[in-house]
């Protein structure tokens, strides 16, 4: 695990000695960044400078990369707390979310971005939803759990709090603190000691993280430069950036940026430079959000120096360190397309080049200023990418920038004289929940379709439009000769190939599925569930999956985890599809099993009983190119990390993101309606 504290940053403290090296990025200097900026590093965090990507809960890109990434982030948007409706109210998810990346060796860190789904949802209707007590009060009933779960995971969690939603509700309110808002109204006993207002919306995250006990909760206030109803960026003639962040830093000081009556404050600052590409803005929307990336571009031009000089001035005016997050990943060889998955596709930009392409003369810039960390996801469908942002030395070019950083030694940081250098480790993880590394991909299957059977889909029927029918094919297998051969038709939908009543018993702890993906496919999401017996409604244990990042003509070994209190008996399990396939084609599902449990009473439950052999076929994937990790695409990994002589690894490619592209912000700091 990556995080342990960077003791000779402390050592470098008084000095900052210089140590220049040749390497592939150019000319890297080794001493202590940050020096000039103000305040701390939060505690929890190491003193390095930080680089990370979104990607949600069973992804295994980052991890499969090899490069140590320090941060993984994702979205919780509304209905997160039951996994999208498909399990309890109990924010199960993001604990999974935050165990899983701890296994990967990250720090995990979500945006909590609820507030613009809570009805009646968009961005213009803040104040109508503040204004509401049943709406606050189960708005913060889910951030409440949140706070829970962060508890109960005990490592240090990044919650960045509602991108924009401060920005907004400046705005609507005539930057008055005070406009109502139904913050004590709202009946939670943990806010009934808050005012009423706008200002007590923002302290109640606060609060709310100090009575459930989540210390180790880090939470990150977004500031958005446009707030003051002038972008800073888009208005550089006109608008003086240390009048704009004073007016700004006023309104967010009384909603817990300063010292407030919950005795806490916000632990650091979130910006986010642009939420699409460049590229996006300037061929599809026609408008200019390019920055000059000049070391000697004046203050007042739309440049990185202008960008930069506006964080210093939060920095020294809060005392508190940023977190850049969402950063487009175009770069200038990307097609100026939208992204579809091809090498090259989405729109270009200049911001990941800015950072990673010369040196880290810039990240020492943006240190200097306050920065911390890097965190660079798309901000909607179609943007580019991590997956296919090929360079034109043929790299990704992401991935192959920041592994050249990390392999210079990375950038130790000045922490700051509040900065401690604590690492605290999870709790163990609960019972009945695996991690990563207790999941065996080789374990039987219970279904597995061999050519020749006397009921040859086993039970398995489907239900939706894009699939006419299903049949045992010799085409492709996961092992032995036969899978299920689900054909496609082109109609859109929702489709689920499922089987009902399979024989799983208590203490099963996962289910696993192999997928197959054919060219052209035209899946969105990929989704294999569990359903629940009827104590809960039936409701799904399941890992959503953005079927465009799964690499086609391979198959991905996917799983869900079943918890020790899952409602029994298991009424259903399956895969359910979204999209629209592109042609007519075939989609293959072979060897689903789950671990054999004795179900106490000397017997052995799922060993044949559900329609399978309970045996290892013959002809198993487990050998050849899947033996060996290094002979593998970056799109599958193997569990455990065994040796590359293994010859039991099998590939894994993960479940990730949740629905993070429901973000509805169609903005690059300016709010354009």
């Amino acid at each position: 695990m990556r995080l342990a504290c960077v003791v000779a940053a402390l050592a470098l403290a008084g000095c900052a000695a210089d140590v220049t090296t040749e390497g592939s990025i150019g000319t890297v200097e080794h001493r202590l960044i940050g020096e000039q900026a103000t305040g701390s590093v939060p505690s929890g965090l190491p003193a390095r400078f930080m680089i990370g990507l979104n990607e949600g809960r069973g992804g295994r890109w980052m991890s499969d990369s090899g490069v140590p990434w320090d941060i993984r982030y994702q979205y919780l948007s509304k209905h997160w707390v039951t996994n999208w409706d498909h399990g309890n109210y109990d924010g199960q998810y993001a604990l999974d979310f935050f165990y899983d990346t701890y296994d990967r060796g990250m720090l995990p860190a979500v945006q909590f971005y609820q507030i613009v789904e809570e009805q009646p949802a968009g961005e213009d209707t803040m104040l109508q939803k503040l204004g509401d007590p049943a709406t606050m009060a189960s708005y913060f009933g889910d951030f409440k759990i949140l706070m829970e779960r962060v508890r109960d995971y005990g490592g240090p969690v990044i919650v960045m709090v509602e991108a924009d939603g401060y920005g907004f509700a400046q705005i609507q309110s005539g930057e008055d603190p005070n406009h109502y808002a139904a913050i004590a109204d709202s009946g939670m006993p943990e806010l009934a000691e808050l005012p009423n207002s706008v200002a007590g919306w923002g302290l109640a995250y606060l609060q709310l993280k100090k009575a459930v006990g989540a210390d180790n909760a880090l939470l990150g206030i977004h500031v958005s430069a446009w707030a003051t109803n002038y972008d800073v960026m888009q208005n550089y003639r006109q608008v003086d950036l240390q009048t704009e962040v004073d007016v700004a830093y006023w309104f967010l000081s009384q909603l817990g940026l300063t010292e407030n009556q919950t005795g806490l404050t916000y632990d650091f600052l979130v910006g986010d430079p642009c939420d699409r590409d460049a590229g996006y803005y300037e061929k599809v929307l026609g408008q200019q959000r390019w920055w000059d990336e000049a070391d000697d571009a004046p203050i007042e031009t739309r440049s990185f120096n202008r960008f930069a000089e506006w964080l210093r001035l939060w920095n020294v005016k809060s005392g508190k360190r940023w977190i850049l997050w969402q950063l487009p990943l175009g770069n200038s060889n990307h097609l100026d397309v939208d992204n579809a998955g091809g090498a090259r596709q989405g729109y270009r930009d200049n911001r990941p080049e800015y950072f990673l392409a010369n040196g880290t003369a810039h990240i020492r810039k943006f240190a200097d200023a306050g920065t911390i960390a890097l965190l660079f996801g798309a901000g909607m469908q179609g943007m580019s990418t991590f997956h296919n942002d090929v360079y034109t030395d043929g790299q990704l070019f992401v991935k192959s920038r920041a592994q050249a950083i990390y392999e210079e030694g990375g950038l130790d940081i000045a922490p700051g004289q509040e900065w401690t250098p604590t690492e605290t480790a999870p709790r163990p993880r609960p019972e009945g929940q695996p991690s990563n590394g207790d999941i065996d991909a080789t374990i039987p299957a219970q279904f597995e379709w061999e050519s020749g059977k006397a009921i040859v889909t086993e039970g398995w029927s489907f239900d939706g439009p894009m699939v006419s029918g299903l049949e045992v094919s010799s085409e492709q297998a996961f092992e032995g000769s036969g899978a299920l051969a689900a054909r496609l038709t082109q109609a859109p939908g929702k489709t689920r190939v499922l089987r009902k009543n399979p024989v799983i018993a208590p203490g099963t702890p996962y289910v696993l599925f192999r997928l197959y993906l054919p060219e052209g496919h035209g899946f969105t999401e990929i989704q294999p569930y569990v359903q629940q017996g009827p104590g809960s409604g039936y409701a799904w244990l399941t890992s959503w999956h953005d079927a465009t990042t799964l690499e086609t003509g391979n198959w991905h070994t996917l799983f869900v985890r079943i918890p020790a209190n899952a409602a029994l008996p298991i009424t259903e399990i399956g895969v359910e599809l979204s999209g629209a396939p592109g042609k007519a084609t075939t989609f293959y599902l072979d060897s689903v099993g789950w671990p054999v449990v004795d179900d106490g009473a000397g017997g052995d439950w799922g060993s044949g009983a559900a329609g399978g052999k309970g045996g290892k076929k013959p002809g198993s994937r487990a050998s050849g190119d899947d033996a060996d990790p290094a002979a593998r695409s970056h799109s599958s990994c193997s569990l455990a990390a065994p040796a590359a002589s293994d010859p039991g690894v099998v590939v894994l490619a993960g479940l990730a993101l949740v629905p993070w592209l429901r973000r509805r912000r169609s903005r690059c700091i300016t709010p354009l309606g």
